[in-house]
């Protein structure tokens, strides 16, 4: 089969703030570790996000906000280049994902809705 223009990114419809548990050390526990795979996202005691991306692609940024927010996105293969999004004062998911849809705008992209989707362009 050929290779799509669009690359499917999975997740769930945001329907409720983000709550993890935490282990002792502060660090998100084994059972909720696999919610957010990307070590440039941090989930505080609070469950209050900090976002460390530096000349991150895209796609990948956009990977790790769709975990975070469990929102699905659509992206065309166009939608290429890199972005840097630093938080290092806590901030709650939807303020994260504000500051993704920022940084896309930098770059010239948008985010237009696609039923329980979000396209890329």
């Amino acid at each position: 089969m050929k290779k799509s223009l669009l690359t499917l990114l999975f997740g769930l419809v945001l329907a409720q703030p983000l709550s993890l548990s935490l282990a002792e050390d502060g660090s998100p526990s084994q059972g909720e570790a696999a919610a957010v795979q990307d070590e440039r996202i941090r989930v505080d005691e609070k469950g209050r996000i900090h976002l460390d991306f530096v000349d991150a692609e895209v796609v990948d940024v956009a990977q790790s906000i769709s975990e975070l927010t469990k929102k699905n996105f659509i992206i065309d293969d166009k939608v290429k280049g890199k972005i840097t999004i630093i938080s290092p004062l806590a901030v709650s998911v939807q303020e994260a994902y504000q500051a993704f849809i920022s940084a896309l705008e930098v770059k010239n992209f948008s985010v237009v809705p696609a039923g329980k989707m979000l396209k890329i362009i």
